[in-house]
């Protein structure tokens, strides 16, 4: 899941895109995003920079949002070639992935750094320290465990807004 991190305009604008994954058991790799992130790259990250192929286990579904490189015809195949499936996301739906709560605590922990941050490589690592922490790691488990709840505030609300 890419994200872009952005220390605040007003403190220089620096942004650095990442792409990051979690599992019930925790974080994996955070990936530093050089550039524009197309099919091709995305395909390179899952190559080359997931160490979670190597995990693949039966209970594996992928879950990603519907952007541009993570649909594109050369993912599918390369996922149905590693028979990897894809939770079917429908467009226009609340979005319920956990990573998005991660993302706005990373925010908020980079934000603590804000006076450290001068340029990319500190903003990035400002995010792999935050990233790889102990308050994500206990976050995540919790975040699975509340996921019946948040399906069921979604279909109470019939898709409008939620409190997650």
């Amino acid at each position: 899941y890419s994200f872009t991190l952005q220390k605040k305009p007003w403190h220089g604008g620096l942004e650095q895109m990442v792409f990051g994954y979690i599992t019930y058991d925790g974080v994996g790799s955070l990936t530093r995003i050089q550039g524009h992130i197309d099919a091709e790259y995305f395909l390179d990250i899952l190559e080359n920079d997931l160490d979670w192929l190597k995990l693949i286990d039966n209970d594996l579904i992928f879950q990603h949002d519907k952007c541009g490189p993570y649909r594109a015809r050369v993912v599918d195949q390369w996922f149905d070639a590693n028979g990897i499936p894809r939770l079917n996301w429908p467009s226009s739906s609340p979005d319920l992935n956990p990573i998005e709560n991660i993302w706005g605590i990373l925010k908020d922990m980079i934000w603590e750094d804000h006076d450290e941050i001068r340029d990319k490589d500190a903003l990035w690592q400002s995010a792999s320290r935050a990233w790889y922490s102990e308050r994500v790691e206990l976050l995540i488990p919790r975040l699975y465990q509340s996921m019946p709840r948040r399906i069921s505030e979604v279909l109470r609300n019939r898709g409008l807004y939620t409190n997650y």
